[in-house]
């Protein structure tokens, strides 16, 4: 029982006494008197009803005091104390959300205080560890043992460490392999910086999280071969060093040539590789308009397309600065290069893209074949403003890209429906399992509605694994599903997957039983989750596969955690945990943001004594009465 509790009790209790009281006193002045003379009796009875009347005042007052108190003191103390308990266990730079007029004074600011000391010690500590030599001769011992070849570069390109499987793949530079040598002497520099660039972007979107990686091919210098790389960025080792980890082997030349490889990137991205690329002495300005688009495509031969047609148009208008503006059209990604001037000819355009255009496979190709192995067109025609003109890029949109919309995007309805569920009684030995050492898969759909029933179906289904606490990039799930019916207008406004994005993908009938697989028997974790569970519970038969396995619900996990609040949207929980939002309304999107928003819940949990499956499965359903009665009293 809260504090808060105790004391509105207590007060409740003092208040059926003082009724008590003046019920007595009432019933005696009425019953109990004993007769008065015709003078008395009415002056006495008078002073009663005065003094009930005072009585009455008085409860009154006090119960005004009592609401105030709750309102300015007890209600700000409860909010202050699940405020602390997110900032000790999950994100220190939480704000609290306090009433204007409580009575607690400095202490939310003490509390932020203590807070930013306790953001700096740990970044301190962490430092300290950073720098400690020893931390780097375990990684060393490792790193010349791994079968792959491996370096470890700094943001310069400077070799810090290599392995023996490195000096075999570059046995025919071995004199330009060394510690403190430069990589670009047998890597070209482009496709490298291009990948540190991406990296470092990543890092910032993430608030300063370095667990991405990017893969990339890159030609040896003169020719000699390509690989197929993998970067990932290192903590900081010593105060003011970035250091990247790159594992690499060797691949086709004509393999790379023909397919490429296409991956998610933000246009704003690609621009700033783009001024990387031409450098300060080119003579052009690039200037990028609006907040970007996420596409697919393959990064360094996307950057060249682009200083080429960027080169292009300066040629044709003989202006220097070009703006790029990247937007979405309908179902197609857009990059415009816009330009005071005319239109360019679609005759200089079919000859722009028969130029031979050097990519980063070592051999030579026309723009037009860039163009097609990243699934773009382009067109120039007049701007919407008078005496400007554009040149189109047609592109292919990212399934992460987050749908432009001018009205906001609806949360899906609560479900309550809980018989789908493990039932906590069914767990067996697995309800004493500690949470930190389960295996998650964490997943989210993309439906043609949200009524399985009714014949809505999956359109996109995605889920990322969680192994020991860490969740695990290298290891996702992801798939559009054709539904095999229409998908309605109202739906695609939401999730942005339109009837020409699922045709020719498979069934739900193939796709099903290869998530089965990934999941294994992994606990599986979504938000909302008796939504998602529906939709494939429905499909079972069908598929010739059963989903028995135990389900944790974030939502559910979040009214536990903060039963103070009333919004339990996958937003607002992610905000009061302190993660970062992106591709939202994706399944991919959505299932990255659960699983990073599930760990921080974990903690929380863990703090609160919810250490094990059965006990986290019990809060959950505990939970679901209490979240329909908050839900009905919204409405």
């Amino acid at each position: 029982m809260s504090g808060r509790t105790k004391v509105l009790g207590a007060f409740g209790l003092f208040l059926l006494m003082v009724a008590g009281a003046v019920a007595v006193m009432a019933w005696f002045s009425q019953n109990g008197m004993p007769p008065l003379d015709a003078t008395v009796g009415p002056w006495l009875q008078k002073q009663i009803a005065l003094v009930l009347l005072l009585l009455f005042c008085l409860c009154g007052v006090l119960l005004h005091i009592a609401f105030w108190l709750d309102r300015t003191l007890l209600r700000p103390m409860a909010q202050l104390v699940k405020g602390v308990e997110i900032m000790a266990n999950a994100n220190p730079l939480h704000e609290l959300a306090l009433t204007k007029d409580h009575l607690l004074e400095s202490l939310p600011d003490a509390v932020h205080t203590l807070a930013g000391s306790l953001v700096r010690t740990q970044r301190q500590v962490r430092e300290t560890l950073l720098n400690c030599d020893r931390g780097m001769e375990p990684l060393e011992r490792v790193i010349k043992q791994l079968p792959v070849g491996l370096i470890v570069i700094n943001a310069q390109g400077s070799i810090i460490l290599y392995n023996l499987e490195a000096q075999k793949i570059f046995h025919h530079c071995s004199d330009l392999l060394g510690l403190g040598r430069s990589l670009y002497g047998m890597l070209w520099r482009f496709p490298v910086e291009m990948t540190i660039i991406l990296l470092a972007k990543d890092i910032q979107r993430q608030g300063g999280e370095e667990n991405g990686l990017q893969r990339f091919y890159c030609p040896l210098v003169g020719g000699k071969g390509m690989l197929d790389c993998v970067m990932r960025p290192l903590s900081n080792c010593h105060a003011g060093e970035d250091r990247f980890l790159i594992t690499f082997e060797e691949v086709d030349h004509g393999m790379v040539a023909k397919h490429g490889r296409l991956v998610d990137v933000l246009t704003s991205d690609l621009i700033a590789g783009l001024a990387l690329r031409m450098g300060p002495n080119s003579g052009l300005a690039v200037v990028e308009v609006g907040q970007g688009l996420w596409i697919q495509a393959d990064v360094s031969s996307m950057v060249l397309t682009l200083e080429a047609l960027v080169r292009a148009v300066s040629e044709h208008s003989g202006n220097g600065t070009i703006e790029i503006q990247a937007t979405m059209e309908g179902p197609s990604g857009c990059v415009d290069l816009t330009w005071m001037g005319s239109p360019i000819e679609g005759e200089v355009l079919e000859s722009l893209q028969k130029r031979p255009l050097v990519t980063m496979v070592g051999v030579e190709v026309t723009l037009g074949d860039v163009l097609t192995r990243n699934g773009c067109q382009i067109n120039s025609h007049g701007h919407s403003q008078a005496g400007r003109a554009l040149l189109r890029m047609l592109v292919k949109p990212s399934l992460v890209q987050v749908p432009s919309t001018a009205a906001a995007v609806p949360e899906r309805p609560e479900f309550y429906d809980f018989s789908l569920m493990v039932a906590f009684n069914s767990l067996g030995r697995t309800a004493g399992r500690g949470l930190a050492g389960l295996s998650y898969v964490v997943f989210d759909t993309e439906t043609t509605g949200l009524q399985p029933s009714k014949g809505d179906e999956i359109i996109a289904i995605a889920g990322v694994r969680i192994v020991n606490g860490r969740l695990l990039s290298g290891e996702t799930f992801s798939r559009l599903v054709n539904p095999r019916r229409p998908i309605p207008a109202e739906s695609t406004r939401i999730h942005g997957i339109t009837e020409a994005d699922v045709v020719g993908q498979e069934t739900i009938e193939e796709v099903l039983p290869q998530f089965k697989s990934f999941v294994g028997d992994s606990v599986l974790v979504a938000h909302n989750a008796a939504f998602d569970m529906r939709f494939l519970q429905m499909k079972e038969a069908r598929c010739g596969i059963r989903f028995d396995h135990p389900v944790l619900d974030t939502l559910l996990l979040s009214v536990y955690l903060h039963s103070e609040d009333t919004d339990h949207t996958l937003d607002a929980i992610a905000k009061r945990v302190g993660v970062t939002i992106h591709g939202r309304h994706t399944a991919m999107g959505d299932a990255w943001v659960t699983a990073e928003v599930f760990l921080k819940l974990l903690e929380l949990l863990n703090a609160k004594g919810i250490s094990t499956l059965g006990l986290a499965m019990r809060a959950s359903e505990s939970m679901v009465q209490i979240r329909r009665q908050q839900t009905k009293a919204r409405y």
